[in-house]
């Protein structure tokens, strides 16, 4: 499983989109990843940094802002 720490950028953001211009402005809603960019959801993100995909369910958020990427609904920290 991996664990994102939200309050670091580095971490938070290594994470994006599957599209072809992986965006890393997406969220967590209803289970899925919802890229704002796109206005598409997903069931996964590409980690950047080796191009995996990953499921939902291995990814754990962790740190202050952690809700606003929570498993369901909409963000509820710093409006993100």
């Amino acid at each position: 499983m991996y664990r994102v720490d939200t309050s670091d950028p580095l971490q938070k953001w290594r994470w994006v989109c599957p599209s072809p211009k992986r965006h890393s402005n997406w969220r967590v809603t209803d289970g899925k990843f919802e890229c704002r960019s796109c206005g598409r959801t997903y069931d996964e993100l590409v980690n950047n940094e080796t191009g995996d995909r990953v499921a939902r369910d291995e990814i754990e958020f962790v740190g202050p802002d952690a809700d606003s990427k929570g498993q369901f609904g909409k963000p509820t920290v710093g409006g993100r």
